[in-house]
């Protein structure tokens, strides 16, 4: 009996802390801090043995919607970047 109640434990204290991470990285998302989000839902992936699918489908896709915002976050900041690049450099040109 002292078996399963440990196992039963350490069971509820794997989905529990996977639901932390998920909760984390849920609430960096809603601050758009992609690099906290991603590292708390891939903590939360990493823990295994919880049996909840759909804790871990929900860890998964909160982990791919914020590795997708950052990209286009990241693409839309190269091309600021860019764009600002060619625009010091064509007032360079009228001098």
């Amino acid at each position: 009996i002292r078996s399963a109640e440990t196992a039963k434990t350490t069971l509820h204290d794997l989905v529990t802390s996977a639901k932390q991470k998920l909760s984390e990285g849920k609430q960096a998302v809603f601050w758009k801090d992609w690099g906290a989000a991603i590292e708390l839902l891939g903590e939360g992936l990493a823990i295994e043995g919880t049996n909840e699918p759909a804790l871990t489908a929900s860890l998964q896709s909160t982990l791919d919607s914020a590795q997708s915002q950052k990209r286009a976050e990241d693409k839309l900041l190269r091309e600021a970047e860019r764009e600002g690049e060619e625009r010091r450099g064509h007032g360079n040109n009228g001098r």
